[in-house]
C-alpha cells in the first residue's frame, strides 16, 4: 500500500454509495409485504390472507439459506478483492453461487415430495387445505429463482455496484403486486396468483440483473467447483451465521403469536385472521420498514469497512 492513503472525503463518498440503495432495497422488500397483504385481503379476503401468513415459514427458510451464503460469501469474495487476489474471489463467487442453485433444488424436490406433509403441518384447518395446497407448490417452486438471486444480490456490493441489487429488488417486488392484481382480479387465479405473481416478479428481477450484468460487464467467472474451493465453504458459513440466525429469530418470534391465535380459534368458527391480528400484522410490517434504515446504516457501513480495511476502492494516490 506504499504510496496510498485513506482519505476521509473518498471513504464519506463510498459509503453514501452503499448506504442509500442498501436501505432503499430493504424498503422496498418490507413495503411489499405490507402492500401484498393488503392486495391479498381486499381481492380475497381475510381466510386468504392468513393461509399467506401460514406459508410464511418457507419464505423465512429461503431468506436464512440466501442470508447464511450471501453474506458469508460476500464477506470473504470482498477480503480477496482488496487483496487483489481476484481469481480467488472469483472462485468464491463461483462456488457460493452453485452451492445456492444445488440447494434451492434440493429444497425443491423435498418440498414437491412432502407437499402434503408441510401443508398439513402449516395449515390446521382441513377445509383449507385444497386452496392452501396449490399456493404452497408455486412457492416452494419460486425458491429455485430466489435463493440464488437473492445470493447473488449480496455480492453485488463487494463488486462495487450496489445500485444493481437495489434495481433488481425494487423491480421484482415492483412486478410482484402488479401481478398479484391481475392474475387474482382478472384470471381468477385465487391464492395461488398470489404465488404466481411471486415467481413472476423474480423471474423478471433475474433477467434484469443478468442485462444489467452484462451492459456493466460485471467480473462473474463460472466453472467446474472442485473439493479444494469447497473447503473453504465453512468459512463462509461462519461469516454468514451471525446474519441467518437472526433471520431464525423473527421466525421463532412469529411462534407463539401463532399458538396464540390456534388457542382462540378453537371452539369457534374459523376465522384465524381478526382485525386485531391483522393489525397486529401490519403494525409488525410497519416496524420492519421504520427500522430498515437502521439495518441498511449497518450493512451499508459494514460493507465499506470491509473495503477501507483491504484498502480496495477507497484509496487515492497521494501526489
Amino acid at each position: 500500500m506504499n504510496g496510498f492513503k485513506r482519505k476521509g472525503t473518498i471513504i464519506n463518498r463510498k459509503f453514501l454509495q452503499f448506504l442509500l440503495p442498501t436501505v432503499l432495497s430493504t424498503i422496498a422488500i418490507s413495503l411489499n409485504e405490507f402492500v401484498d397483504s393488503i392486495i391479498v385481503a381486499q381481492l380475497l379476503g381475510s381466510r386468504a390472507m392468513s393461509m399467506v401468513n401460514m406459508a410464511c415459514p418457507v419464505m423465512l427458510l429461503f431468506a436464512i439459506v440466501f442470508t447464511l451464503l450471501g453474506v458469508g460469501g460476500s464477506v470473504v469474495y470482498a477480503e480477496y478483492s482488496g487483496k487483489q487476489e481476484l481469481e480467488k474471489a472469483d472462485k468464491v463467487l463461483n462456488t457460493i453461487m452453485v452451492v445456492a442453485v444445488v440447494t434451492a433444488l434440493v429444497l425443491l424436490v423435498a418440498g414437491l415430495l412432502l407437499l402434503s406433509t408441510l401443508a398439513h403441518a402449516m395449515c390446521r384447518e382441513e377445509s383449507l387445505i385444497p386452496e392452501f395446497m396449490p399456493y404452497l407448490r408455486v412457492l416452494i417452486i419460486s425458491g429455485v429463482i430466489i435463493i440464488p438471486l437473492q445470493v447473488f444480490i449480496t455480492f453485488v456490493p463487494s463488486m462495487g455496484r450496489p445500485g444493481i441489487g437495489t434495481a433488481i429488488n425494487i423491480t421484482a417486488n415492483a412486478v410482484n403486486l402488479l401481478f398479484d392484481y391481475i392474475y387474482i382480479r382478472y384470471f381468477n387465479t385465487g391464492l395461488q396468483g398470489a404465488a404466481l405473481a411471486t415467481l413472476s416478479g423474480y423471474i423478471v428481477g433475474l433477467i434484469l440483473g443478468i442485462i444489467l450484468g452484462l451492459v456493466l460487464k460485471l467480473r462473474v467467472r463460472f466453472s467446474m467447483v472442485t473439493i479444494k474451493e469447497l473447503k473453504e465453504l465453512p468459512e463462509v458459513l461462519s461469516r454468514g451465521a451471525a446474519s441467518a440466525v437472526n433471520q431464525l429469530g423473527y421466525c421463532i418470534k412469529i411462534f407463539p403469536k401463532e399458538i396464540v391465535m390456534d388457542v382462540r380459534s378453537l371452539g369457534k368458527p374459523f376465522d384465524v385472521t381478526t382485525a386485531e391480528d391483522e393489525a397486529f400484522s401490519n403494525v409488525d410490517v410497519l416496524r420492519k420498514i421504520a427500522t430498515s434504515i437502521d439495518y441498511g446504516y449497518v450493512l451499508g457501513m459494514n460493507q465499506t469497512r470491509i473495503k477501507i480495511s483491504t484498502g480496495v476502492s477507497i484509496t487515492e494516490e497521494t501526489k
